[in-house]
């Protein structure tokens, strides 16, 4: 199955996501960073983009904080960023109004809503990277596919082969649990999106071993969680 979503096209813009048995083809003229890899590669070849623009520096670290809603990816977000001194990102806040409305109300997204939103995330990583920002983002990165067009703000990245600067660590809640607090959250009114939605966002998250995301117990402490995510962090250093 291949679908498209074209908008603005300009044939000298265009990027191809490939995931397994599923193509989309993104074409978002007002954007420069989707150029595709084999265009990057060329102009890097032609002397137009250096090697110091296309690779970000090496000591910038970028996490993405997975998972369904209520897991406590904004929270754990924050504290990370506080040590590694980075920049947070809250997915929500990239959201269109359309997008917010439609979960206000109860309305699962549908990949045309998000795939925008998505590339929006994928130019907030890359642009600060490239500036040697650390970046902690928060962001719900249910399947494989949208953590793709997260990973391909790494310049470098081969897509499929998950071997990436962008690492993606999945706070791993009961449904129980999660249920519970987005019941807190609702009854506060702090929050646009309805409970309602936490079913079909277990039922979307689906996630390869072979992608290497590091899973913790959302159950733990908050402080306790930003540990373990800092020691595996250490370890990937290490063996870098």
């Amino acid at each position: 199955m291949v679908t498209r979503l074209v908008i603005g096209f300009d044939p000298q813009l265009y990027n191809f996501i490939h995931f397994g048995k599923l193509s989309r083809l993104l074409v978002i003229s007002s954007v420069p960073f989707l150029l595709s890899k084999t265009k990057m590669q060329a102009d890097r070849d032609e002397g137009e983009i250096t090697s110091q623009q296309c690779v970000p520096p090496s000591s910038s670290v970028l996490v993405v904080i997975m998972g369904v809603a209520g897991a406590g990816k904004s929270t754990i977000g924050r504290m990370l960023s506080e040590v590694v001194n980075g920049e947070f990102l809250d997915a929500d806040d990239f959201h269109p109004p359309s997008n917010k409305e439609k979960m206000h109300n109860g309305i699962p997204l549908s990949d045309e809503d998000r795939l925008p939103w998505l590339q929006l995330l994928r130019h907030a990583l890359l642009e600060r990277s490239t500036s040697g920002k650390s970046v902690i983002l928060a962001c719900s990165a249910l399947q494989e596919q949208y953590r793709e067009i997260l990973r391909s703000a790494d310049p470098n990245y081969q897509l499929g082969s998950f071997s990436c600067r962008v690492k993606f660590v999945l706070l791993d809640v009961s449904p129980d649990m999660v249920a519970a607090r987005l019941a807190a959250r609702a009854a506060q009114g702090n929050h646009f999106m309805s409970p309602l939605l936490l079913q079909s966002q277990l039922d979307l998250l689906r996630i390869c071993d072979a992608e290497g995301v590091f899973k913790v117990n959302a159950a733990l402490s908050p402080r306790a969680i930003v540990k373990e995510i800092e020691d595996w962090l250490g370890r990937i250093a290490s063996h870098d």
